[in-house]
């Protein structure tokens, strides 16, 4: 197998540039050529509207480009104003004086729309000089100043390579600055990435560890993981679903924000197991913070850069799925499912104890709080002597392999005279017999009083431990859950009837169907799938992404219409750190039931006003 590797940014490589005076030759047949100077059919597939792209991209770098007309060069001067660094007494700080600056220069020419780029290459190890040439469009012939894109061709030695890169890539140059900006390429195959290649051989025990590197192509990918007993059977750019010792797995690339954030799933028959990965280049003050000191390193700058992946603990995950053996639960709806290994993976939301009356076959869960964020007058402590506990009775029993806790009659505590009925709720994966064990709710309940079994697509599995005296309950998200089923999207269609309001959280509760209310607001769903969907409404095409979503945590979501992306996202940390209790999160501290505060972060009214922009109504005020 040989690995390909790339010019990930020509910028950003680690050799020095000699400026290059002589003119350049053109390679015949490079794509990507066009008249229309705003437009690039290049060789990804599609056309790209360079305006626009960069319009939508992210900021990269800033800076100044000096030119001389007389020499046809240019030199590109990248500014870093402001950065972490780590002072004399070993203490993380932001110093806003920090500056670094680097400089190349370039020749430059024009052949009919297309800008050139070109200089000398030198391996600072070798020595060894490679002369490269890069291509551009998107900008007006002639004239240096404007939006360009830079083509995924480009001439090493001599040589024409043209890659599939992770990234595209523009440069604006106005009246003497620069600005580099990327976005992702929505083309880009991470199912033949490093990342991938990797992954199989951690399956197969011939790695260690595995490396979240999406970045970088294998040649031969699909031939390389059949030759590792791998059965690819569906696959996609961003999925892939495949059969491995007799398991069925899919992988899915979740979310992807380039130099930001990365999220990927690999599930296998109801388990699952999410690596992510969040980085800066350039690290702001909220980041710079010795809690944070682990994922700080040293760059060519001279400050600090940050990353984070939880590598380590999806490995682990990973190992888990691999290593199942063949004692499930039947009685599992999702199928044979290792509930043992599902909970391994799961997140634990609360712990506590348990008691239980053996005579009256009764159990009672109390969990417990201990220390939380309070509020002292106007400012915020973290109390490590808090403490707090909610406690739960059930009459309990088994039926064959599962676990049945009865819970009583609830009058509501406003008094209006309703109530909760009675109701059975059922439990799989212990020993028959044995309260002891890990048990996995079903999603049903039995109304004791009507008898009916009621069962809901939940968008998270609930896992609960009993162990001598002691519970813990975790959860994982369900892979299959429709969250354009949700409560989310049908608020999104009232509201773009003017009907109310947009709680993004919502994306975790199910409601009728989008399909059965889409028609009473005017709405035409053209696709669907469980995180995704295509729609018109008043003369505009929606396209609405689910991005990321972890129950109890945080949820993403885009909304594109033309041109115009709208983000919506929701935050919640309801057990914060004491280095998170601080007058700095003071906006989005929120008391809980508790009495302690938890962090919630949300931006549904700019999420709003975004779609109202579309719509061309009044923004919220």
């Amino acid at each position: 197998m040989k690995k390909i590797n790339l010019m990930q940014n020509l910028f950003a490589m680690s050799l020095a540039c000699v400026t290059v005076l002589s003119g350049v030759s053109l390679l015949a047949g490079c794509s990507g050529f066009t008249e229309d100077t705003n437009t690039s059919s290049n060789d990804n597939g599609g056309l790209i509207d360079v305006q626009a792209a960069f319009a939508s991209a992210r900021v990269s770098q800033l800076g100044k480009v000096i030119v001389d007309e007389s020499q046809d060069s240019l030199t590109i001067v990248y500014e870093t104003f402001g950065g972490c660094v780590k002072n004399d007494n070993g203490v993380y700080a932001y110093n806003s004086d920090f500056y670094f600056a680097s400089s190349r220069t370039y020749a430059y020419d024009f052949h009919g729309d297309t800008l050139v780029l070109s200089c000398d290459l030198i391996d600072q190890k070798s020595g060894y000089q490679q002369h490269i040439i890069s291509y551009l469009i998107g900008g007006n012939p002639g004239e240096l100043d404007g939006i360009w894109l830079f083509l995924p061709c480009y001439s090493l030695g001599g040589e024409r390579i043209c890659s599939n890169e992770m990234e595209n890539l523009f440069i604006q140059f106005n009246n003497g600055s620069v600005e580099t900006r990327v976005s992702e390429n929505k083309t880009y195959d991470y199912m033949n990435s490093s990342f991938v290649h990797n992954l199989a051989l951690f399956m197969t025990g011939h790695e260690n560890r595995i490396d979240f590197d999406l970045r970088g192509q294998v040649m031969s990918m699909d031939n390389d993981l059949s030759g590792k007993g791998f059965t690819v059977q569906e696959r996609t750019n961003k999925n892939m679903k495949f059969v491995y010792k007799e398991h069925e797995y899919e992988l899915n690339v979740d979310y992807v924000q380039i130099n930001d954030s990365a999220a990927v799933t690999l599930s296998s028959e109801g388990l699952s197991c999410t690596a992510s990965l969040s980085e800066r280049d350039n690290v702001s003050s909220e980041i710079c913070r010795e809690e944070n000191a682990d994922y700080l390193y040293e760059n060519d700058k001279g400050s600090l850069s940050y990353r984070k992946d939880n590598s380590d603990e999806f490995a682990s995950c990973v190992k888990s799925l691999v290593r199942r053996g063949t004692n499930t639960s039947s009685n599992d709806k999702s199928g044979n499912v290792d509930v043992q290994t599902a909970f391994a993976s799961a997140r634990v939301m609360s712990s506590g104890k348990v008691f239980v009356d053996e005579v009256r076959d009764s159990i009672t869960f109390v969990a417990e709080k201990f220390g939380g964020c309070i509020k002292n007058g106007e400012s915020f402590m973290y109390d490590s002597d808090f403490y707090d506990s909610d406690t739960n009775k059930y009459a309990y029993g088994f039926r064959g392999d599962t676990l049945m806790f009865m819970q009583p009659a609830i009058l509501y505590q406003d008094g209006h005279g309703d109530s909760v009925s009675a109701a059975t709720m059922f439990y799989v994966g212990g020993t028959s017999g044995k309260l002891d064990g890990i048990w996995k709710f079903l999603p049903c309940r039995k109304n004791m009083a009507s008898g009916e079994v009621a069962c809901q697509n939940d968008a998270y599995n609930y896992y609960l431990k009993i162990d001598n005296g002691k519970m813990e309950v975790r959860i994982a998200d369900h892979e299959d859950y429709d969250y354009m089923n949700s409560v989310f999207v049908e608020e999104l269609f009232m509201f773009l009837n003017n009907k109310n309001s947009i709680q993004i959280e919502t994306q975790f509760y199910t409601t009728h169907g989008a399909e059965s209310v889409a028609e009473n607001y005017g709405i035409t769903i053209q696709e669907k799938t469980n995180k995704s969907m295509k729609f018109s409404y008043a003369g505009h095409d929606f396209d609405l992404k689910l991005n990321y979503a972890k129950i109890m945590d945080s949820v993403s979501v885009t909304l594109t219409s033309g041109n115009v992306i709208c983000n919506g996202f929701n935050r919640e940390i309801p057990d914060i750190t004491q280095d998170q209790c601080n007058e700095d999160n003071a906006p989005y501290l929120n008391e809980m039931e508790s009495g302690v505060y938890g962090i919630r972060m949300q931006n549904s009214y700019e999420f709003e006003d975004c779609i109202n922009g579309i719509l061309g109504r009044e923004l919220n005020e």
